[in-house]
């Protein structure tokens, strides 16, 4: 064994340095990176798979609670508070991962300071690692969901759900991953991302109609900028548009989708459908972004105070008179010559 050591130690070869990073492509880093952290994420439980298994259960007990809810006057209702739930309860719970979040950004800085690879590659890599799970997330308790619900029959409109919460959990995720660039601890990270959720699933249309909500600040432009509002509009148009339901008044005529996404609950759009589920996906870029920035700030922010500090120190001195100038120092060794 030990000759084994001496004869690693005296074999010629190049050094490892810093710089070696900087000579792997950055597709090629991207690959391993998340490959790495697609192994990591599956062989952490707490990660996705207690989330998948918590889901499933959750949507099981959701299927059952609003099983074949027909089209009734009172399944009106029902259709929006089963998708409200099904809205607020997946995302809320993307803060159970946290504590790994964390750790990613812990295990990013240190081999950031040896030169490993850069905050964009970490930032594609962990959006891509993440990314199948997401899909899994999605599709399987919404399956369950939509098949027990008895929702707008067709294919169409199932795949419109299933791809609006596949963005609505995209948008969460990289929401999350961004706060978790300046939450000091797992703790701080969690209480700030339900925050923020809870703000934005008080503006998204449920509670409290977009239309009825004060102007400024609440409904521009907060409930634009909730995430939950354009889920919302994506699921309601999606179910009730082509549906007709009962009157509650005895002989009324019948009352269509429409009118009830206009009337009732302020969620019709004269577009597409799809134009909901374009706009998550856009925030979920745009958080992917912040996450990348908020990276680099907090890479440049140390050097920054430390300079501005060095800064002060200068300027307190001059200003106490106990800084001389260089040049100052020259002239008075000349009049001491003479």
């Amino acid at each position: 064994m030990i000759a084994k050591i001496r004869h690693a130690t005296e074999k010629e070869g190049d050094i490892i340095t810093k710089d070696d990073g900087d000579k792997v492509s950055a597709m090629k880093q991207t690959f391993y990176l998340t490959a790495r952290s697609f192994t990591n994420m599956r062989r952490d439980i707490a990660y996705y798979w207690f989330r998948l298994f918590i889901y499933t259960m959750l949507s099981i007990c959701v299927g059952t609670i609003y099983y074949k809810v027909g089209h009734s006057y009172d399944a009106i209702q029902a259709r929006a508070g089963m998708f409200i739930f099904v809205t607020a309860f997946l995302t809320f719970m993307g803060v159970a991962s946290f504590p790994s979040f964390i750790e990613d950004m812990k295990i990013f800085t240190r081999e950031r300071l040896n030169g490993h690879y850069g905050a964009t590659v970490f930032v594609v890599a962990n959006f891509l690692s993440a990314f199948p799970f997401v899909l899994l997330l999605a599709i399987i308790p919404g399956t369950i969901l939509y098949e027990m619900g008895g929702l707008h029959p067709g294919f169409g409109h199932y795949i419109c759900f299933i791809i609006t919460l596949i963005a609505t959990l995209s948008v969460e995720e990289s929401l999350l991953a961004a706060i978790s660039a300046v939450a000091p601890d797992f703790l701080t990270g969690m209480i700030a991302g339900c925050g923020v959720m809870g703000i934005y699933l008080l503006n998204g249309g449920f509670f409290r109609l977009i239309r009825d909500l004060p102007s400024p600040v609440w409904r521009y432009p907060l409930s634009y900028m909730s995430f939950h509002t354009w889920t919302s509009r994506a699921f309601y148009n999606n179910d009730f548009l082509g549906l007709v339901f009962d009157n509650n008044v005895p002989g009324g005529p019948p009352l269509t989708g429409e009118e009830i996404l206009k009337s009732r609950f302020d969620m019709y759009i004269d577009y597409s459908k799809w134009w909901p589920v374009f706009v998550l996906v856009c925030m979920a870029f745009t958080y992917r972004v912040m996450f990348l920035l908020l990276i680099k700030l907090r890479e440049m922010l140390p050097s920054l105070i430390m300079s501005m500090r060095a800064t002060r120190k200068m300027v307190d001195r001059a200003s106490s008179g106990r800084f001389v100038v260089p040049h100052d120092i020259e002239e008075n060794e000349v009049e001491m010559q003479k």
